[in-house]
């Protein structure tokens, strides 16, 4: 019973959204895309850094672990894992296009000004337009990618926690900043956050893998967790803001990915297939 409602619970919190800026769908489109691979490794990475929404119950340490894993460069072995989680970092990967309203002195960009408009159009705060444009975002690359995109998440589940290379790479510095852990308290807080993030995301690719009119259902109960609301206010607001963001995100998400690419083309440690091979 408690496996079941661990399990249940962590994937509503991939689907709305949380703490993330763009969703786990959005990552694994943008690594895929800026790749041009769709192992494994190059999908799972893409979305390990939030393995912190593993961590239920100790917030510093899930922050702390947060910041460490959102870094732009890290101490993971080279190869195709390394590449996807790099896609996703803070400072020139996904979320740093997702996350550049944080900061009043970023010039705003699409991320920044579809928050704003969700927020003014509904009174919510930062993060709720945060929360809300990470599900809407979600369900266009899923409808746009297909059915395919659910089936590699849920494949790369396949390929275990990868909980080794990330208490090799964090359980040292997460103990350092965080007060009163020790090394082994660190690791094992990494490998359980990293046994209930895979759970979630193997839960939150079976949910993707619906229809059209499922995943509407499905992003609508989202909305209305998250935002304790009637499910009849959350598929208007659901309904409002992909009509916001339909038209327009294909073309940022290829600007991103332009970006992110350029930047990753530069270090030779990165799994990168030619253009000319896609």
């Amino acid at each position: 019973m408690i496996r079941a409602t661990v399990v249940l619970g962590v994937g509503l919190v991939l689907w709305c959204g949380g703490a993330h800026a763009w969703g786990p769908a959005t990552h694994a489109y943008i690594a895929i895309k800026v790749t041009g691979l769709d192992t494994r490794d190059v999908v799972y990475g893409a979305m390990a850094p939030d393995i912190c929404q593993g961590i239920l119950f100790d917030p510093n340490a899930k922050n702390h672990l947060a910041n460490l894993t959102h870094a732009a460069a890290n101490d993971l072995p080279a190869g195709e894992f390394a590449t996807g989680f790099a896609t996703h970092n803070g400072h020139w990967g996904g979320d740093h296009y997702a996350h550049a309203h944080h900061n009043p002195n970023n010039p705003p960009n699409y991320a920044t000004r579809k928050i704003l408009r969700i927020r003014e159009e509904f009174d919510l705060s930062s993060q709720e337009g945060e929360g809300a444009l990470d599900i809407v975002m979600d369900f266009l690359v899923r409808r746009e990618f297909g059915p395919q995109l659910a089936e590699l998440i849920v494949d790369s589940c396949h390929g275990g926690t990868r909980a080794g290379v990330l208490v090799d790479a964090f359980a040292n510095p997460l103990a350092e900043r965080v007060p009163g852990m020790s090394v082994e308290t660190a690791e094992r807080a990494i490998r359980q956050a990293a046994w209930v993030f895979r759970i979630g995301a193997r839960v939150y690719g079976r949910q993707l893998a619906q229809d059209e009119e499922t995943l509407r259902t499905l992003a609508a109960q989202a909305i209305r967790i998250y935002f304790r609301c009637d499910i009849e206010t959350a598929q208007a607001r659901l309904d409002w803001a992909i009509a916001l963001c339909e038209d327009d995100y294909a073309e940022e998400m290829v600007r991103e990915c332009e970006g992110i690419r350029a930047r990753m083309a530069s270090e030779p440690t990165y799994v990168l297939r030619s253009v000319a091979d896609q």
